[in-house]
């Protein structure tokens, strides 16, 4: 079995460093290569610096943190993805890690928010 060696590739193994901060010379330099050098056939052999336009949306610096309702209990994801709920462990997402999720307990069941993205819901029987 033959396997293509992408430019990635070839110069993550021709040049690995014992660091990370050496990895990420590396990482730097292919991508400059990639966006400013190479040409790609699928961009009719432009390179992606020479058609890359800024978005004129202005973003805020600082995402502010999501706020929820009174009564609703609000907790930190942890370094490992997940929260604690009573006596359990919950995997929420590493993605959100330090990040505050919402709890709303109901008579129903509950419901677990991320800001306004609904992440599940439980019911009671």
């Amino acid at each position: 079995m033959s396997m293509k060696i992408t430019p990635l590739r070839w110069s993550l193994e021709a040049e690995q460093r014992h660091s990370r901060f050496a990895q990420q010379r590396v990482f730097d330099r292919f991508r400059t290569t990639f966006n400013s050098e190479r040409p790609h056939e699928a961009l009719n052999m432009a390179t992606p610096a020479t058609l890359y336009v800024p978005s004129s949306r202005q973003y805020p610096r600082a995402l502010q943190s999501p706020e929820y309702p009174d009564g609703w209990q609000v907790q930190r994801v942890r370094r490992d993805g997940s929260i604690r709920l009573g006596d359990k462990d919950i995997a929420i997402s590493a993605t959100l890690r330090g990040e505050p999720v919402g709890i709303e307990y109901r008579e129903d069941g509950g419901c677990m928010k991320t800001g306004h993205l609904k992440m599940g819901e439980t019911v009671h029987y």
